[in-house]
């Protein structure tokens, strides 16, 4: 395969992906290039990649100096463009001594929050004054969507300084009411904490941290917190419970009570995603948990008992800035989002789950629940009678 031929066949595939409305492209070498759709991978099968091949692809789409660093460290993130189609989040890596890729689709306009559907608290998360805001979710839940949401939102109802250190970046934000700094790690700066130190220098009024990733970045965002700044992270962790675990497992032993006592005081908020396929069969939806930092969960944080988070939350309402992620995924299949079977794989208690599509649904129960309730219903009828016979030896 020569370079042309290799942009070529990436020039299809990102076109083919994109009147899909997939999410990724996959290159790998001695397998056909995948494509990821509604959260499955279908394979391009008229395509066989060798060593070669998956190695011109790589090159090609590369600059000489992207080459140089990826050629020193077996890995590399870039944005790719494809004006009029589509433009990509792309990491470039080695398996088994050999290259691959995956490009992730970014859409080309910034979505709205309405237009992502999600919850509106969120407006008021974009538009606080300070504090810490931290989004978490696994590699591909939406959350770098969202946070560009949010800053876009801010962008449009307050006159600040916003700087971004993204790797890389992704949306391109345009000044509206906010003048808006975004730095990309490896060519606008040496690294997220080489960024957030110059960034003291700046005058921020708002800080994005593409992705919190070790006890320097962290400690920085802090600092920026309790300075009266307003700082946006992610945080690679699938739950909230799993978020505040992975932040405190940054810091060594003697470090983490102040951690805590200092995250305690300037946590805003943490937002957890998923994303799940919508109830058509075709797009996704994002799945929300909240947990707004009120003076019972500062007492749960600042105390590091994150083992009763969960618990805590469920008996928290949304007045008090609380959604609960199986409140939410009820909430989308009863509006017909999400099919029974996508919120039963996604919810934290498939059991809980069941017994409330029993109990408050307004929806008809589906085939596989309602085998389940005859079942339970002979079974419970069978106990009722032997109960009955027991009793009787009694008289």
């Amino acid at each position: 395969m020569t370079p042309q031929e290799a942009n070529q066949l990436i020039s299809k595939l990102a076109v083919l992906l994109n009147k899909q409305k997939g999410s990724d492209i996959i290159i790998n070498a001695h397998a056909h290039p995948a494509l990821k759709v509604d959260g499955k991978v279908r394979y391009v099968k008229d395509v066989m990649l060798s060593s070669d091949d998956a190695a011109t692809i790589v090159k090609c789409l590369m600059s000489s100096h992207q080459w140089e660093k990826f050629d020193r460290s077996n890995e590399m993130n870039f944005m790719l463009d494809y004006p009029g189609v589509a433009q990509f989040r792309t990491n470039a890596f080695k398996q088994r001594g050999e290259m691959g890729l995956v490009m992730r689709l970014i859409p080309k306009s910034i979505p709205t929050l309405e237009q992502l559907k999600l919850p509106e608290i969120l407006k008021d998360f974009a538009l606080r004054k300070r504090g810490l805001i931290l989004f978490s979710g696994a590699t591909g839940a939406g959350k770098s969507t969202s946070l560009a949401a949010m800053i876009s939102y801010r962008n449009e109802n307050r006159s600040d300084h916003i700087i971004t250190v993204e790797d890389p970046i992704e949306f391109i934000h345009t000044n509206k009411k906010s003048i808006i700094t975004q730095r990309e790690v490896g060519i606008d700066t040496e690294s997220y904490s080489s960024a957030m130190k110059s960034a003291l220098r700046q005058a921020p009024d708002v800080v994005l941290v593409g992705e919190i990733r070790d006890a320097d970045v962290m400690h920085q965002a802090m600092a920026f917190a309790e300075t009266g700044h307003l700082v946006f992270a992610t945080v690679h962790a699938t739950t909230t419970k799993l978020t505040l675990e992975r932040i405190v497992n940054f810091f060594p032993h003697e470090q983490r009570d102040q951690l805590m006592l200092d995250l305690s005081s300037n946590l805003q908020a943490i937002v957890t995603q998923r994303l799940m396929l919508h109830a058509s069969g075709s797009g996704r939806v994002a799945a929300v948990e909240v947990l707004s930092n009120t003076p019972h969960m500062q007492l749960l944080i600042r105390e590091s008992r994150f083992g009763e988070i969960t618990d805590a939350m469920s008996r928290a309402s949304l007045k008090e800035g609380v959604i609960t992620i199986d409140n939410y995924i009820f909430d989308l299949y009863e509006k017909g989002e999400v099919t029974f079977e996508e919120a039963l794989h996604y919810v934290e208690s498939p059991n809980n789950f069941r017994i409330r599509m029993r109990t408050d649904s307004k929806r008809a129960l589906p085939e596989s629940l309602k085998s389940e309730v005859q079942d339970w219903g002979l079974e419970k009828a069978a106990a009722d009678e032997n109960e009955e016979k027991t009793w009787g030896t009694f008289g």
